[in-house]
């Protein structure tokens, strides 16, 4: 679903965010920090004299319409779309991805996003990344206790991130202490694969689509309220749950954080303080804005070369000039109720 334009302008800046639903908080959080960055840059004279139209677009976070939406903005030949921050959900993302380039339109992923598509920049690394976090918060905080890791075997991202968490292991010679599950071979027996999970390990690290995580989740507590379960942060259904040992792998909090120093600064020059993950879509476009300057064009091809080859960048300050852990980004949240607190 299309919002409504900002204002008619010359350059086309589409961000695709929920609106709606279990994820709109996110959503609304991301577009936020979007919209900041372009009437920031809209009051200066816009990107090479031309004005920013933003426009604001839901694609349900549904498959077939994520797909469709990306055929839509593709064809707007009259009204080009310059560049796509997003979507949020990553329904199809290859395929979406390949839409994008074959119609010549930049994205960038204010969200991490394992993908090896040449065209797509991530701001925020990868989403194996999240696996690197959590044994770092292991080894300080669980170390010699007992892991399962739970991942979803017809999912390239859960099985990537299972991987990683694997290697870390694997390196410190500490592998009989992580035991693999794969929730497919289970057949969504979420009974067996807690009673089997549970047999010898408090620790859980659950990598699969919400309504797995919500429904082992649910059940891993009802047989033992001292486990420790670990997931995604930015998936539905989290707040159903209450009680203890609640923990999410997600993005750091940017608050008086190095990381995020000139970022900051910029914003609160503004006079803006964009809320949770508002950072991320501040910087999204801001970061297109300066390759543009540095293009000087909006050529799709210029402004790809203008980037170089690494797809994962960091437009965080002078961070962004040097080789620096995209992993360090990833932070460790603990949950008690609605709030949560960063513990990494």
């Amino acid at each position: 679903m299309l919002g409504s334009k900002t204002s008619w302008a010359d350059v086309n800046v589409v961000v695709i965010a929920p609106q709606e639903g279990a994820f709109a908080q996110y959503g609304r959080e991301i577009t936020e920090g979007v919209k900041i960055a372009a009437n920031d840059i809209n009051s200066k004279g816009g990107i090479l004299g031309q004005k920013i139209n933003l426009i604001v677009a839901d694609d349900r976070c549904d498959d077939n319409y994520a797909i469709s939406m990306a055929q839509m903005l593709g064809v707007k030949k009259e009204d080009k779309i310059n560049l796509v921050i997003g979507p949020f959900c990553h329904n199809r993302f290859n395929d979406v991805a390949e839409i994008y380039k074959q119609n010549g339109i930049m994205q960038i992923m204010p969200l991490p996003i394992n993908s090896d598509e040449k065209n797509v920049r991530h701001i925020a690394g990868l989403k194996s990344a999240s696996a690197k976090a959590f044994f770092e918060y292991y080894l300080n905080n669980l170390s010699g206790q007992n892991v399962a890791i739970v991942y979803d075997s017809s999912d390239r991202e859960s099985v990537e991130t299972a991987t990683v968490l694997q290697k870390e292991f694997t390196n410190d010679n500490i592998t009989s202490k992580l035991t693999g599950y794969s929730l497919r071979a289970y057949g969504k027996n979420y009974n067996l694969l807690a009673k089997e999970i549970l047999l010898n390990n408090k620790i859980v690290f659950v990598l699969a689509k919400d309504e797995d995580i919500y429904e082992l989740r649910k059940i891993i507590r009802r047989n033992n309220e001292e486990a420790l379960i670990f997931a995604t942060r930015y998936v539905a259904k989290e707040f159903e749950i209450d009680g203890q040992g609640q923990y999410y792998l997600g993005l750091k909090a940017f608050k008086d954080s190095p990381y995020f120093t000139e970022t900051l600064v910029n914003l609160r020059l503004l006079g803006a303080e964009p809320d949770g993950l508002g950072i991320y879509g501040f910087a999204a476009l801001k970061f297109w804005s300066d390759i543009v300057q540095k293009a000087q064009s909006f050529s799709y091809d210029k402004v790809q070369s203008a980037f170089g080859n690494n797809s994962a960048v960091l437009p965080w300050g002078k961070m962004s000039d040097i080789k620096y852990k995209i992993p360090l980004l990833y932070g460790v949240f603990e949950k008690q109720g609605e709030e949560y607190t960063q513990v990494n």
